[in-house]
């Protein structure tokens, strides 16, 4: 089953519904190309937890090239953009699940409980489109 829900703040819900027992598993873009966000943290993540404490000064300035290369606005050349992973057709399915800006197709598998999964939306004021 596929339903098309406009908006973002989608993880906990689908969460609390997994944990229900309503579905198996729900597939989202996110869980392909994290947001700008979540890519820094991820590699804050890996500089201070691996990479720091394990390595020699001069190997960390190689490594990194000093401070960070981001920009004014927060962007980093190294995040990879949603533009450039439908580039690369690495998932065939993007084509017809990323709709629009912040309007994606969520793949829900393992659905027993359809009812619950509008409701848990419809709390968000969220409606299932056609």
């Amino acid at each position: 089953m596929r339903r098309r829900y406009a908006g973002g703040g989608v993880g906990p819900i689908l969460a609390r519904l997994r944990a229900e027992g309503a579905l198996v598993s729900a597939k989202l873009p996110a869980g392909f190309v994290p947001s700008a966000e979540r890519q820094r943290e991820n590699q804050t993540l890996v500089r201070t937890q691996l990479d720091d404490p394990f390595s020699s000064p001069s190997a960390r300035i190689a490594r990194y090239g000093g401070p960070t290369a981001a920009d004014a606005t927060g962007a980093n050349p190294s995040f990879l953009t949603l533009k450039e992973a439908l580039a690369s057709e690495a998932v065939p399915c993007w084509a017809t699940s990323l709709l629009a800006p912040g309007l994606h197709v969520v793949a829900l598998q393992g659905l027993t409980r359809p009812d619950a999964v509008r409701a848990a939306f419809a709390e968000r004021g969220w409606r299932a489109a056609g």
